[in-house]
């Protein structure tokens, strides 16, 4: 029967032959109507359950619905939660070729904002389908049986999908407006370009995220969405990341091939990395995770003299070279008697670093590596940031300098230390400053970051 239903929804048959086949199968009206009904339906995940709740007669089939129902919902928290943005539809009755696809079957279509009020798709805006491959890779697991090494991945599924970059390319050209009045104009699309970008540069990930649990607001589903949030970080950060549904790092290293694999353990990650025939596990705070990751795959080599209040860090010219989009940041640690562990100092660094690139870019700043930034970062509140950035005027004389400083100070007194501090090194800073010789295109700036709350201010 399910064949004659898609061959109804694809219009091979008409709906009048549907029911008539349909009759001859001794099908009441009622259950013809529903079935209809389902094959019309195109509901968001939320109301699947209002839509076929009411066709389980029996009390097996109505906790099966239920089950299913409820792993739906957990696919579209956890998809939502890994940075999903589209608009996830149900149609019931879409399944293709359900022997192969395990029962799951799935489009992705290409739809304009004048579309969203129809729920209904053409075909020529299709651009990718496909759905859960469980068969293939078990005739796989039976050929790969009697290898010793392909044990552990016999009870392995898979998901994926066929995507056409003519389509999309089509869909493209077709949504790009072509009136001269409207003052667009159209797109020049290069496929060669998008496939490259689609091929990954490497097969195996550097980093494997353990994922498992449903996202929700029970501490189970806080902890799922923590861990989520961590592989969105990672993948905003430019890394290598893949995420696996295990609990055991041999196993999620064995499958996915990655030398570090991250693992929720409580409170704290477990970061097990594999380095030739050595394997190395630390244990981190969420916060640290990020950092660890970046300096175990070789971040940017940073420069660490000693000084007085803090550590002052600068980018290497070569790091320089290689990066011509960002300015170069030198930050200065003043905490008075306040200490800080190497892995917070690295967190305000790349705070620091994303905020002073935001601003410059917001204030116009095209040649961002012509930029130079001293940043003294600041043990006290942001209100106390705030005072003193909006009290200082760069360059002064240094008299000038302590009496602008003198407002802050009695409005945070417990703070005058710092504020002194910073005064004092500022006055440093801007006479190294007007006695080195630099280019005349390159842009000094001064900024100021409150490291309790994380905010960055620029001296003007």
């Amino acid at each position: 029967m399910l064949n004659t239903v898609m061959s109804e929804r694809v219009r091979r048959i008409t709906n009048l032959q549907l029911q008539t086949h349909l009759t001859s199968l001794c099908i009441t009206n009622r259950d013809i109507a529903n079935l209809l009904r389902m094959m019309e339906a195109e509901v968001p995940v939320s109301e699947v359950r209002e839509l076929v709740a009411p066709l389980a007669k029996k009390a097996e089939w109505s906790k099966a619905l239920a089950r299913a129902i409820e792993d739906l919902e957990s696919v579209a928290d956890n998809a939502k939660a890994l940075g999903l943005e589209c608009a996830v539809t149900v149609a019931p009755c879409l399944a293709y070729n359900a022997t192969q696809h395990s029962g799951v079957f799935w489009q992705m279509c290409a739809v304009s904002a004048a579309q969203r009020a129809c729920s209904k798709h053409r075909s020529a805006d299709i651009v990718a389908a496909g759905g859960r491959y469980d068969v293939l890779i078990d005739e796989f697991c039976v050929v790969s049986r009697s290898v010793q090494s392909a044990s552990t991945r016999q009870a392995s599924g898979a998901a994926g999908c066929s995507m056409s970059l003519q389509r999309m390319a089509a869909v493209r050209s077709r949504a790009a407006p072509t009136d001269p009045a409207s003052g667009a104009a159209g797109c020049s699309m290069s496929l060669q370009r998008m496939a490259a970008v689609a091929a990954p540069a490497d097969p195996n990930p550097s980093i494997c995220v353990c994922v498992w649990g449903t996202v929700g607001n029970s501490r189970d589903g806080h902890r799922a969405a923590r861990r989520a949030q961590l592989a969105r970080e990672l993948w905003a950060a430019g890394h290598a990341v893949c995420t696996l549904e295990c609990k055991s790092a041999t196993e999620a290293h064995e499958l996915s091939g990655a030398s570090i694999v991250l693992l929720d353990e409580d409170n704290y990650f477990c970061a097990i990395c594999w380095d030739d025939n050595r394997v190395r596990e630390h244990r981190l705070p969420y916060i640290e995770v990020l950092d660890f990751v970046k300096q175990k795959l070789g971040s940017d080599s940073v420069k660490s003299p000693e000084g007085n209040f803090g550590r002052t860090i600068s980018w290497s010219d070569e790091s320089r070279d290689r990066d011509k989009s960002s300015p170069n940041i030198s930050v200065t640690f003043i905490t008075s008697s306040e200490k800080m562990t190497r892995n917070s100092r690295r967190l305000c660094e790349n705070q620091i670093n994303t905020q002073i690139t935001s601003s410059l870019l917001r204030l116009g700043v095209t040649q961002l590596s012509r930029s130079r930034v001293c940043v003294l970062a600041l043990a006290c509140e942001a209100a106390c940031v705030r005072s003193l950035a909006a009290n200082l005027d760069l360059p002064s004389h240094s008299r000038e300098l302590l009496g602008a400083a003198s407002c802050t100070i009695n409005s945070f007194p417990r703070r005058r230390k710092i504020i002194e501090e910073t005064i004092e090194e500022l006055i440093t800073m801007t006479s190294t400053q007007n006695n080195q010789s630099r280019a005349s295109e390159e842009v000094v700036l001064y900024a100021l970051y409150s490291i309790p709350d994380a905010v960055c201010r620029l001296l003007v």
